[in-house]
């Protein structure tokens, strides 16, 4: 791709020694390099060797047909700045054409341009000044793209987070006064004391065991106020008598009217 961008200055350069009925072999042995390199040279095809080697070969050439060969020089560093760029995978900084100007792949198709034969001036580099154009273009759109991509990933950024303290205030808010409704609910209530409930047992729960031995005790206790009755009216009685037996009810009997 860098060869079709040489090939304009290497266009120039061969139709500059054509002019002046110059052959490439005097060239060759006027510069003494080789005749090959004479052909590369004005083939466009400027990448077999070094840079620094490339500076001295079109040195060489132009100063053997009479040319400007600081010009030349310039001018090629220029086109490889340009190729640089345009190659590159993202954008760089280019290296000032001149004291006087910026440097800018835009600005240097203005500045430092190819030969042309029939006026020994300058002539825009048109293929490879497009493609500079076409990518400062992309570049810049791409950065817009991105500028812009920024710019409203702030703005829904802070969008959210203004719209989720909003939301936030009026969950409070809502919180707030749904509270103080249920205070004023209970303040105006009017509240009476519960009544605590009683539990009253006539006698106590007791086991069939317990049971027995209370009906025990008292049968024991019926059979002892019995002969304590007995025991009383057998005293009120003349010495002598014979006391005569008497029934459980009877006895009862007389033990509740004594009682009274």
């Amino acid at each position: 791709m860098s060869n079709a961008y040489y090939k304009e200055l290497s266009g120039w350069l061969r139709q500059a020694r054509a002019d002046q009925h110059i052959t490439a072999a005097a060239v060759a042995l006027r510069t003494r390099m080789p005749l090959e390199t004479i052909e590369k040279i004005e083939a466009g095809d400027l990448d077999f060797a070094t840079p620094v080697f490339i500076q001295g070969y079109l040195k060489n050439y132009a100063d053997a047909i009479g040319l400007d060969s600081a010009a030349v020089v310039r001018e090629y560093k220029v086109i490889r700045t340009k190729i640089a760029y345009v190659t590159s995978d993202r954008g760089q900084v280019v290296a000032r054409a001149t004291a006087q100007h910026s440097g800018n792949p835009d600005d240097l198709s203005s500045e430092i341009i190819p030969f042309d034969p029939d006026s020994h001036a300058f002539a825009p580099h048109s293929e490879l000044d497009q493609a500079v154009r076409k990518k400062i273009s992309t570049e810049k759109w791409t950065n817009i793209i991105m500028m812009s991509s920024a710019a409203c990933m702030v703005i829904l950024s802070l969008y959210w987070v203004v719209s989720d303290d909003h939301s936030q205030d009026e969950e409070t808010a809502a919180n707030l006064a749904k509270y103080e409704r249920k205070a004023e609910t209970f303040k105006q209530a009017k509240i009476e004391p519960r009544k605590r409930l009683s539990f009253y047992f006539s006698e106590p729960i007791l086991t069939d065991e317990e049971i027995n031995r209370k009906l025990e005790v008292r049968e024991r206790e019926q059979q002892d106020s019995m002969r304590l009755a007995i025991y009383q009216k057998n005293q009120k009685w003349p010495s002598g008598q014979k006391v005569r037996a008497i029934t459980v009810q009877e006895a009862a009997l007389d033990y509740a009217q004594s009682m009274k």
